[in-house]
């Protein structure tokens, strides 16, 4: 039986049928690196991290969230599927996930606050507040108008939920007039209105929500 020698090796060519490729080439050739004509590996997988979590049980899903210098390597005890935030050149480095109870967002900042990445994330919408009720505490001066008032929740993003029901009409004056609205959210929100020239002001207490887990 004559001998086979191959003295070069060039890797895959995936354009030509595996039954015209050369001798010096191969159907599938992996772990590999072709370059030098040389049959040589690449190094081994090097361990970057151990994932573990604070409660106890397996972690099941990883995913890299890097500053572009640290990687942190966030884990869940659940299958979690986690995507990039949609924000070409996002610097808080935002991404979302399912799989860990309710969808759920987090950042660089959130998910590093602390140990046991992520640490913290905020729960994906935000409530509608309920009906505010409204009162004038200072009726203002002629012409009268009716209005009616509807409220709306921020997060710290910046993003805002859905409205409240509209409340019910209140009469005042067009100028000097002042509002309250209460009950914006089962009494844990109080907000005023007062009017000064072409300017309406409204001052609001915290509502004393908080969409975050911890």
């Amino acid at each position: 039986m004559p001998a086979l020698k191959f003295d070069r090796f060039a890797g895959t060519i995936p354009r030509i049928s595996n039954r015209l490729i050369d001798p010096r080439n191969a159907i599938t050739a992996n772990n590999l690196k072709p370059f030098s004509g040389e049959l040589r590996s690449w190094a081994r997988p090097l361990k970057v991290t151990t994932a573990t979590k604070a409660s106890s049980g397996t972690v099941q899903s990883i995913y890299r969230l890097t500053d572009g210098v640290t990687d942190y390597w966030l884990n869940w005890l659940t299958d979690v599927d986690a995507v990039p935030g949609p924000l070409a050149g996002d610097t808080s480095r935002r991404i979302y996930y399912t799989g860990d109870n309710s969808p759920k967002k987090t950042n660089l900042s959130l998910a590093t606050s602390g140990a046991d990445y992520p640490f913290d994330h905020y729960e994906m919408g935000l409530p509608a507040p309920a009906t505010p009720s409204v009162s004038v505490t200072t009726a203002g001066s002629a012409p009268n108008s009716s209005r009616t008032y509807l409220c709306t929740f921020y997060n710290a993003w910046g993003e805002e939920g859905p409205p409240s029901p509209v409340s019910a009409s209140v009469t005042f004056g067009a100028t000097g007039f002042t509002v309250a609205l209460s009950a914006i959210d089962t009494g844990k929100k109080t907000c005023t209105i007062v009017r000064s020239g072409s300017t309406a002001t409204a001052t609001c207490a915290g509502h004393g929500l908080r969409d975050k887990s911890k």
